[in-house]
């Protein structure tokens, strides 16, 4: 499910996995409600999704923490007033 949920999910690229390989979406008509089925799968879908979110903001943060600055604070008390600094 968590797979499914991250290929129907437009990527940093704008496009989608699925429709890329399938062309469209499943279709749903707007006449008929959905399925119990299909609800628990949306659902599944949904808590597959969020969980992923969990996991990467985790190790973006993990990723983050282990990086740590060469720059000397030395460096930055030093500095004279009105100089130029590279951003």
């Amino acid at each position: 499910m968590a797979v499914k949920a991250v290929n129907n999910t437009v990527g940093p690229d704008g496009l989608v996995p699925t429709l890329l390989v399938f062309g469209a979406y499943p279709r749903v008509s707007i006449e008929s409600p959905p399925s119990p089925a299909t609800v628990k799968r949306d659902e599944a879908i949904a808590k597959a999704m969020k969980a992923l979110r969990k996991l990467v903001v985790k190790r973006n943060v993990k990723i983050a923490l282990g990086t740590y600055s060469i720059l000397s604070i030395l460096d930055i008390i030093t500095l004279l007033l009105r100089s130029d600094v590279l951003v």
